[in-house]
């Protein structure tokens, strides 16, 4: 009798071969199926790519250091302006 239970061994054997491949195919699914949802929402929400906000960021870094330098050259003229009036 070792012959039919190998066969119904080789059945359980290849119906869970056949499970763990749906279980794949169905994970595979899932993933881009939630990739594909995350893309859209964040799409419809209008977000700014990061390369773009990098690029801002760095525009207004070098903007807000020459408004400094500005900053300090108006108070250098301001008080050069002020002790011409006191003389």
């Amino acid at each position: 009798m070792t012959k039919p239970e190998s066969n119904v061994i080789d059945d359980i054997m290849h119906l869970a071969g056949g499970a763990m491949g749906l279980v794949s195919e169905m994970r595979q699914s899932i993933h881009s199926d939630i990739k594909e949802r995350v893309e859209q929402t964040a799409s419809n929400l209008d977000l700014v790519p990061r390369a773009d906000f990098e690029r801002l960021e760095l525009l207004v870094q070098t903007q807000q250091k020459d408004i400094d330098t500005l900053k300090a050259r108006m108070s250098k003229t301001k008080k050069k302006t002020q002790e011409k009036e006191k003389s």
